[in-house]
């Protein structure tokens, strides 16, 4: 009896270490609710340098919100040189909007906080 008390209290700690470990891997994967590419690496306040390619960028956008309702997807800027694609979240949230950017080649993500209106 002993020794199946010790292996569920083992398996407790992994459970509980899994569920950590998940759980502080999707908070470095976001800004504000926004899911990030995992190698995105913050360069100021929201912002974010994506060490891949636009391809490989837009194939993970197209994957985590490409069926979702209440993300609008739209090409914001058609600029030689520069692209720019805009996520707008319909659905309220911690973020409002995102941008993803790339500039000479390099892949660039802004996330945008909603605007609220101060009571007066």
């Amino acid at each position: 009896m002993k020794a199946e008390s010790l292996k569920s209290v083992l398996w407790l700690f992994v459970i509980i270490a899994w569920l950590l470990s998940s759980a502080a891997l999707a908070a470095e994967d976001q800004c504000m609710g926004f899911r990030l590419p995992s190698n995105a690496r913050k360069v100021g306040e929201n912002r974010y340098f994506v060490g891949q390619s636009w391809d490989a960028t837009m194939k993970f956008y197209k994957k985590t919100y490409g069926d979702s309702k209440s993300i609008k997807r739209e090409t914001a800027v058609s600029v030689p040189g520069v692209k720019v694609i805009h996520y707008r979240n319909l659905s309220g949230g911690e973020w409002s909007e995102a941008n993803v950017s790339q500039i000479k080649g390099e892949t660039y993500i802004f996330v945008m906080a909603p605007i609220r209106s101060q009571a007066r």
